[in-house]
């Protein structure tokens, strides 16, 4: 199971991180129509996310403590300022947190950025004031956090391919050499103490041109 297990936690891993990325679409495109996220989509993806990484992975504690830690970040501003974010984005904050863990607040943090200045070039082109524009700001921390997270799971999944590969290639079985019976020269068979002398002496020519003959 050692060997297996780092290959079981991806198959999780890579299942929530599917499921993600089929949601993204419909979650994206209803908060830009409704200006909501729908808790039909979001709750039941976070359980499955918790279900797909707890099962196959290391355990619940982690997701679930990178989906509070992920969603507690967009609390406070949603709490500051409800109009602009509101409980569904903490919600799929949350998401975030839960299938793709640590890389999720660096998703967040890049989508406050890329939202902000969305923005304000939507309030200008519109004619509106910068301040108090709202957008829909789901495509954005989808977005964001697709564009940090599935860099980082490719390059992590060649490595485990190297390392796959590398590990069956050193595991693999040496046939042991074959010692040889002949005999060389006539003096002992080869791989037997006193073999090289044999082979030294059977191969030096003497003046005729012939094998040097044994002196009487």
């Amino acid at each position: 199971m050692g060997a297996a297990a780092p290959q079981i936690r991806a198959i999780g891993d890579g299942l929530a991180l599917a499921l993600l990325v089929v949601l993204a679409i419909p979650i994206a495109m209803i908060d830009i129509r409704c200006r909501r996220i729908p808790d039909a989509i979001v709750l039941p993806a976070i359980a499955a996310a918790l279900l797909l990484r707890g099962w196959w992975g290391a355990g619940w504690l982690w997701p679930a403590s990178w989906s509070a830690a992920t969603a507690a970040l967009l609390l406070v501003p949603s709490l500051i300022r409800p109009e602009g974010m509101g409980l569904g984005d903490v919600k799929l904050a949350g998401l975030l947190g839960a299938v793709l863990g640590v890389l999720a607040p660096a998703g967040v943090l890049l989508a406050l950025v890329t939202g902000a200045i969305g923005g304000s070039v939507a309030a200008l082109v519109r004619g509106r004031p910068v301040r108090g524009a709202t957008i829909p700001f789901a495509p954005f921390l989808l977005a964001a956090s697709l564009v940090v997270a599935l860099p980082v799971v490719f390059l992590h999944s060649q490595r485990a391919v190297v390392r796959t590969h590398h590990t069956h290639r050193s595991s693999a079985p040496v046939r042991p050499a074959r010692i040889g019976l002949g005999r060389v020269g006539g003096n002992a068979p080869v791989g037997w103490p006193g073999a090289a002398v044999g082979a030294r002496n059977h191969g030096r020519a003497g003046p005729g041109g012939g094998d040097t003959a044994p002196r009487r």
